[in-house]
């Protein structure tokens, strides 16, 4: 797909810039790790001492992998923290290895490169979420199909078996997954990427096999309790039509694609360009038509907006949309006309650098969310129990996951005395387990003290839970 030198600038960056990536993961693994869903991820998976997949979304495995394995090697909590932490940015960084490494087709390499730096700013910091990882594996399945369509090379009858296995763990990793998958199954079938007509086939049985495991996996077996309530805000829609320039949610987007997903609008842009100039009016349409109409679905289901941490995990297959036909025609295509030797590599490296920066900074509001959480165990000794009320949620962003991060947080810091705090809308929902002295009371469950992994965990307050008044 490219020469021997261009395969290498590539590698080059790509890993510097994944290195950069790890050692923002490192440096920054608490802020990653001590929130929600990671944060009782880590809990669940330590107490249990196995995975812990929920709703049938079997990508988190690899990623759940690197705590349960420190866990067995005996690694003190840090070291299972920063292990997690670094799981997420291992999986992008093994995927554009094995597109770059092994398949040698280096523009795929490229997609992962795009997708895991494009538009990723908050969600940099909440990592537990499936999609990103469900994306990830995407980018691999069409590294195998463009191996397979790759006629300089003898393709292997095994590699057509790795792909649809690949789009399976896809099609469950997320639901939201079925449009960058749609898109990018129809996008590689458009007449000037000149695919081979055993490759179309391939394509097209894809995209068959594609519709039919949602179809079955949400109709047939039934979606997840999850699931189906978050796809049933889809309905939204259907209230707010015609009205849909006026959602709320527009303009806050709008406003981050100047600051935040200013690459994402320079990939737009140039994408749109070089089809009217090309007179690709297929591709203009083909590509158009997924980012407005994902837009509008997630904008429509979030009409308000909400945390940007969580749209954005939600909007990051626009960054997929925008990363493919970028590194496979806008890239190639700036080459010709720019006649500067290697001009291409330094601008690539210079914007992935000020994006790793930008991605730094965004750590402040995540580092001062700890620091008040510190502040408040030094301020509040014994058990408690606090509503939402009364707490700065713009700042802790969610309650649910508390009991979770009071026990990483505190047991980091003060190993002989693990927290009991608990935040909630209505802490008063559970005033039933107060009377258990040897007990910390969590969202989904109460854990007794003995069954918590002593390496780990070590509750020494035997006292009541209080609720705090207003």
């Amino acid at each position: 797909m490219r020469t021997t030198k261009e395969s290498n600038y590539i590698a080059i960056i790509g890993a510097l810039a994944f290195l950069g990536l790890t050692i923002l993961a490192w440096v920054f693994y608490l802020e990653r790790t001590v929130f929600s869903d990671v944060a009782f991820h880590t809990v669940t998976i330590l107490k249990k001492q196995s995975l812990f997949i929920q709703n049938q979304r079997f990508v988190a495995a690899f990623t759940q992998l690197f705590p349960l394995s420190a866990e067995r090697l005996g690694m003190s909590l840090e070291g299972v923290l920063k292990l997690y932490s670094f799981s997420f940015v291992c999986l992008q960084a093994l995927v554009f290895t094995l597109c770059v490494a092994w398949l040698k087709q280096w523009r795929i390499g490229l997609v992962m490169l795009f997708v895991s730096l494009l538009m990723v700013q908050e969600t940099f910091y909440w990592v537990q979420s499936e999609l990103p990882q469900g994306m990830a594996v995407l980018v691999l399945f069409l590294a195998v199909i463009f191996r397979i369509g790759d006629t300089t090379r003898p393709a292997n009858s095994w590699l057509t078996g790795l792909a649809f296995s690949l789009l399976l763990t896809v099609c469950y990793a997320h639901p939201m997954l079925l449009f960058p998958t749609l898109f990018a199954l129809l996008y590689l079938q458009l007449p000037q990427l000149k695919t081979s007509t055993s490759q179309r086939h391939l394509l097209r049985s894809a995209t068959l096999f594609t519709l039919f495991v949602v179809i079955v996996k949400n109709k047939l077996l039934g979606a997840t309790a999850y699931d189906s309530e978050a796809m049933s805000r889809v309905k939204n829609l259907i209230q707010l039509f015609p009205n849909y320039f006026s959602i709320p949610a527009n303009g806050v987007f709008l406003k981050w694609c100047l600051t935040d997903y200013w690459l994402l609008t320079l990939g737009f842009l140039g994408i749109n360009t070089l089809y009217v100039r090309q007179k690709q009016w297929l591709a203009a349409l083909l590509f158009n038509a997924f980012f407005f109409g994902y837009l509008l679905l997630v904008n429509g289901s979030f009409p308000d907006s909400f945390h940007q941490y969580y749209i954005e995990n939600l909007y990051l297959p626009l960054g997929f949309f925008v990363a493919l036909p970028l590194a496979l025609e806008v890239m190639p295509a700036l080459k010709k006309w720019i006649k500067i030797p290697h001009w291409e590599y330094w601008l690539l490296g210079g914007v992935l650098l000020i994006r790793l920066i930008s991605i730094g900074l965004a750590h402040r509001s995540w580092t001062e969310r700890l620091n008040w959480q510190r502040e408040f165990m030094a301020a509040n000794p014994g058990k408690v129990m606090v509503a939402e009320k009364q707490l700065p949620m713009d700042k802790l962003l969610m309650s649910w996951g508390s009991s979770f991060e009071f026990m990483l947080l505190s047991s980091l810091e003060n190993p002989a005395n693990t927290r009991c705090i608990f935040f909630d809308e209505d802490p008063n929902r559970m005033a039933w387990a107060t009377n258990q002295p040897r007990s910390i009371i969590t969202e989904w469950e109460v854990f007794k003290f003995d069954d918590l992994p002593k390496r780990y965990f070590q509750p020494s307050d035997t006292s009541l839970y209080t609720i705090r008044k207003e």
